[in-house]
């Protein structure tokens, strides 16, 4: 039975008791009150011989901390603290990065199922495996590897707010992404090119022109407003959505006598895909719709009403060789065969790149418009 003794020269209590191999044990209360004293005495007894059930456990150790340092200890659940964490983001990050953590919050809950409830310090590693492994099955090794990266930015301010003792998360590695997977994007060629600007309708033929023009994400052009262009200096200003890097481009001739035939009446350039990410914070339904057009210009095969979009019949998501990003991939690689630095053409399309650190301290836009002119004249009169 637990008993309480007095150490010289300290005020608390000492409390005496055995261990889970029959040692005798002494452990300090930390409290002057005899009786607390002896309750705490057999609480750690009880602990230490296993007779208490997890809770009660977690409840005796929150009880201590409280008296040593005044703060109550937490024990959130999975749900709760990634719930948190998701509120904490909001109104912090842009928008789209937020849709991406909540869309990794609620898959991660919904692999974790019944354990979605327990104690977030009781998430495994193989958790956190078994969830990427179960996203690379379904979807791609590419994709698993974006969710992981959430998954650690959680679980670091978890360890960050004393919540865990140890990260889980660090320890799961990138898987590595197959020269298959990373070779199924590809640039268009100026014939597909003209083919798909015969079938473009209504906003897409200025969005399709700026993804050439610009290399620019489908996202950052739709949200592209009419203070976003300077004609009088020919310039496109705009701040990418993904990296948060300030773009300060010239206008392709054949960019500029586009915009000059638009009516400079809504702020947005095009208002509604403008509208669309503005809505959704995604633009899955965009590049839904731009498949559509792909598939008029005969580019890719038609869409079936029987298969979900972007899945093949195993479920596994399937990757297009064409998208709305290959024409990222077509002024890179048009620029590039022209001859222009690839330190330019890196800096034109917005990637940070080691070439540009290490040799340029600042390209000048007299470069960047020449890089505009290795680029073929597709506008349509």
């Amino acid at each position: 039975m637990a008993s309480l003794r007095r150490k010289p020269n300290t005020k608390y209590w000492i409390a005496c008791f055995r261990g889970p191999d029959g040692k005798h044990l002494q452990r300090s209360t930390k409290t002057t009150d005899k009786r607390l004293a002896l309750k705490l005495a057999n609480d750690f007894e009880r602990t230490s011989e296993g007779r208490l059930t997890e809770q009660q456990a977690r409840r005796v150790i929150s009880d201590l901390h409280k008296m040593v340092s005044g703060d109550s200890l937490s024990f959130p659940t999975l749900e709760a603290y990634l719930s948190g964490w998701l509120n904490a983001k909001q109104g912090t990050v842009a928008s789209s990065t937020y849709t991406a953590y909540r869309s990794v919050v609620d898959s991660f809950l919904e692999f974790m199922g019944s354990r979605a409830v327990v104690e977030i310090g009781y998430v495994t590693r193989n958790d956190i495996t078994g969830y990427r492994d179960h996203i690379a099955g379904t979807l791609s090794a590419q994709t698993a590897n974006n969710k992981l990266k959430v998954l650690r930015v959680a679980f670091r301010q978890a360890w960050r707010d004393g919540v865990i003792e140890s990260d889980p998360a660090s320890k799961v590695p990138i898987l590595k992404v197959s020269p298959d997977e990373e070779s199924k994007r590809r640039a268009f060629t100026v014939p597909e090119l003209k083919r798909i600007l015969d079938v473009a309708e209504g906003e897409w033929a200025g969005m399709i022109l700026f993804g050439l023009y610009t290399g620019q994400r489908l996202g950052d052009i739709a949200r592209l407003t009419w203070d976003n262009i300077d004609l009088e200096k020919n310039l496109l200003s705009f701040k990418t959505r993904k990296t948060g890097r300030q773009q300060i481009l010239p206008l392709a001739p054949s960019l500029r006598r586009w915009i000059e035939d638009q009516p400079q009446e809504a702020e947005p350039l095009f208002p509604r895909a403008f509208d669309s990410v503005g809505r959704t914070g995604r633009v899955a339904t965009l590049s839904n719709s731009f498949y559509d057009l792909m598939s008029r210009a005969q580019l890719v095969p038609k869409r079936t009403h029987e298969k979900k979009v972007g899945s093949s019949g195993s479920g596994r998501h399937t990757q297009t060789e064409l998208s709305f990003h290959s024409l990222r991939h077509t002024a890179t690689s048009l620029m590039k065969n022209a001859g222009v630095s690839p330190a330019i053409v890196q800096e034109f399309v917005g990637h940070n790149s080691k070439v540009i650190s290490d040799n340029y301290t600042h390209i000048e836009l007299r470069a960047l418009s020449e890089a505009t002119e290795a680029l073929p004249d597709l506008s349509r009169e």
